[in-house]
């Protein structure tokens, strides 16, 4: 069972094992994050493309979990595509890595590759339109590379990201940004 808005962190708990303090952390912010989480699941008709930002929402169980969860269920369910781009992977594994160790890295790691997403390496052609929004947009190369891939596949690009914002040409749906520390 993935997290969805009426799911409880004893469920997160359950699936990504608990093996960390990490881990319980994040289960305990997901019961609070999903029970505040509204809006409605995209068109099933419409692709949906997670980036970074939304991968490591989930696991963190950050405001907006409960979205990427409810995608999750649909995808089990066979109601919906969600797609991951390759590049993501690298992403979140350094990301958890750098934060929390290795070995939360590769639960984590593991936890993804269970999820009923489908990978895409990215193509030539997604690599070339990435390259001109990053020079339009001032994004990462792989903030790029994932949102040309979104593109590509007229999916709706599911981010965290402020920089992602202006970017046309691409259905976007914004998670809650982490307040900021002050």
């Amino acid at each position: 069972m993935w997290p969805t808005e009426n799911s409880s962190a004893i469920h997160y708990r359950v699936r990504v094992g608990a093996r960390s303090s990490a881990n319980i952390r994040w289960a305990a912010t997901l019961s609070q994050s999903c029970s505040r989480n509204g809006g409605k699941i995209v068109n099933a008709k419409t692709p949906s493309w997670l980036d970074s930002s939304a991968i490591l929402t989930l696991l963190r169980g950050e405001p907006g979990a409960g979205k990427v969860g409810e995608l999750l269920e649909k995808a089990e369910r066979g109601e919906l595509a969600v797609l991951v781009s390759a590049v993501s992977l690298t992403e979140v594994v350094s990301a958890v890595a750098r934060l929390h160790g290795e070995e939360t890295a590769r639960d984590d790691l593991r936890l993804l590759l269970e999820m009923p997403v489908q990978f895409k390496p990215p193509t030539t052609d997604e690599c070339v339109a990435a390259g001109w929004l990053r020079a339009r947009h001032k994004l990462s190369t792989a903030d790029a590379i994932i949102t040309a891939q979104a593109i590509a596949a007229g999916a709706e690009l599911i981010h965290k990201d402020p920089k992602l914002e202006p970017v046309a040409g691409v259905k976007q749906r914004r998670l809650p940004y982490k307040p900021s520390k002050r």
